[in-house]
């Protein structure tokens, strides 16, 4: 009687000699890709992001789409709809352009200044898989606001800084997605 260890054995040395090597390969289960985790590589991809929201708005359309996808992240799509709106372009990859292209920008002006990261916390690491949390300080424009919230807060237009938390997800060292985290609370 064969035993289920010897079975799977010879299932796996047959199925082996009918394939070739490269169809082999692509039926493996083994991961390919075991780079150790670097928080280090980490943190620099999340400069580079950085780097790309305050360059996009000064770059030709190919610069920036060659940045983005050299970085190869892929935006929120909520954060995108809530920023662009929905009449902008349908197709997802022109929106997450676009919402970098036009990140510095407020009311149609550019921040006088670029955006900061005001600190970084690692969440959670799993093998090389890992979480990061990120805060954006941004000093933006802000319209005048004459009629205010049922008449409060009325306000003339001033620049002022904005603090806005983030997710970020990585694997094998290569930054994946960036989400809003509005539940991280920001100290005054």
């Amino acid at each position: 009687m064969i035993r289920r260890r010897q079975f799977f054995g010879l299932t796996a040395t047959g199925l082996g000699m009918l394939w070739s090597g490269s169809e082999a390969a692509a039926c493996t289960l083994v991961a390919v890709n075991r780079a150790p985790f670097r928080d280090r590589m980490c943190r620099r991809a999340l400069a580079e992001f950085v780097a790309l929201l305050n360059d996009a708005p000064s770059l030709p359309v190919e610069d920036v789409l060659r940045r983005k996808d050299e970085i190869g992240v892929w935006i929120e799509e909520g954060w995108v709809d809530d920023r662009l709106g929905e009449e902008r372009s349908n197709k997802d990859a022109d929106r997450q352009y676009t919402f970098v292209r036009e990140f510095r920008l407020s009311a149609g002006i550019l921040d006088p200044r670029p955006i900061e990261i005001d600190g970084i916390n690692l969440v959670r690491r799993l093998g090389n898989r890992a979480t990061y949390q990120f805060t954006l300080k941004r000093y933006a424009y802000h319209p005048a606001d004459p009629e205010g919230c049922n008449g409060l807060f009325v306000h003339d237009e001033y620049y002022g800084d904005d603090r806005l938390s983030c997710l970020a997800t990585f694997s094998a060292n290569h930054l994946k997605t960036v989400r809003r985290f509005p539940e991280w609370y920001l100290e005054a």
